[in-house]
Order: C-alpha cells, then sequence, then structure tokens
C-alpha cells in the first residue's frame, strides 16, 4: 500500500492501483468541473484530469507541500487506459498492509463508496481508497469524453 495524507488522516492506495508517483505539476483549470476536479495536466503526451484529493474529501484544496505528489491511476476499468492524476499530502512510503487483517470502519455511506477498509499502522488508522469509486461513472464518462473531444480540435 501507498500511503499518504488528506489533511490530518491517513490514507492508502494499493500499490497495484498506481502506475506513477509525480511531482505537483501545474494545472489547466477546468470551469464548471466537477468538485474536488483541479483541472488537466500534461501526462506523458497525454491530457489526463487531476483530482485533489484533499478538495474531494475535505472541501479544502491540498497544500503544495515538498511532499505532495500526483499518484497516476488508470481510471479506466477495462479498454484504452485513462492516466488520472490524484493529488495527495504527506505522499510517504510503502508499506505492507495484509488485507486480512484490515477492519471495517463500521460505517459506509453512499456518498463515499471509495472509503473502505482501515489498517493500523504504526499507531495509526489507515483508510484504503479505491480509486476506481472515486469519480462517479457519469463524472468519469462525462470527464474523458470531454477531454477526448478538445484532444480532437
Amino acid at each position: 500500500m501507498l500511503l499518504f495524507s488528506i489533511g490530518a488522516n491517513r490514507y492508502a492506495l494499493a500499490a497495484r492501483d498506481v502506475i506513477e508517483v509525480i511531482p505537483l505539476v501545474k494545472f489547466r483549470s477546468l470551469p464548471k468541473a466537477p468538485p474536488g476536479v483541479a483541472g488537466v495536466f500534461n501526462y506523458r503526451g497525454l491530457v489526463a484530469p487531476a483530482v485533489d484529493m484533499r478538495r474531494a474529501l475535505e472541501g479544502v484544496a491540498s497544500q503544495s507541500l515538498f511532499s505532495t505528489r500526483i499518484l497516476i491511476v488508470n481510471a479506466a476499468k477495462d479498454g484504452e487506459p485513462q492516466p488520472l492524476g490524484l493529488i495527495v499530502e504527506c505522499a510517504s512510503d510503502a508499506v505492507d498492509l495484509p488485507e486480512n487483517e484490515a477492519q471495517s470502519a463500521g460505517v459506509s455511506t453512499s456518498d463515499a463508496p471509495y472509503l473502505k477498509e482501515i489498517h493500523h499502522h504504526d499507531g495509526e488508522m489507515v483508510q484504503r481508497i479505491d480509486p476506481f469509486l472515486l469519480l462517479p461513472e457519469s463524472v468519469r464518462n462525462s470527464l474523458f469524453r470531454d477531454i477526448q473531444e478538445n484532444e480532437v480540435l
């Protein structure tokens, strides 16, 4: 699992879901973008959207810290790869968090299906995020369709 912070809380992504970790870059804003979408950026010649995880979860923009990173994940469940950047603070390290030791958070909300089980690591609770459930399918389809249409122009 790759550990990072969103505000005061620790989260993790399965390392298998992360394509690459890159430094924070400048974004082109997208007027009227869905909440949490920071804009788009050039990822290896492709236009890729970026989601500010802190804004998406807490309503506050991520800080531009030395440890703020973009985690590149593939937002496509199948078909052509669709790189998606997740802006996170304090991307720190990769650790082995055994899945069989994870515990339910005890609360689930339909508004946050991407928040998964909780692990204990170094005295902290670390909640796993499923990046494929982060954006609702309608938003994901609209966002990537708009990007593809703009690339043709």
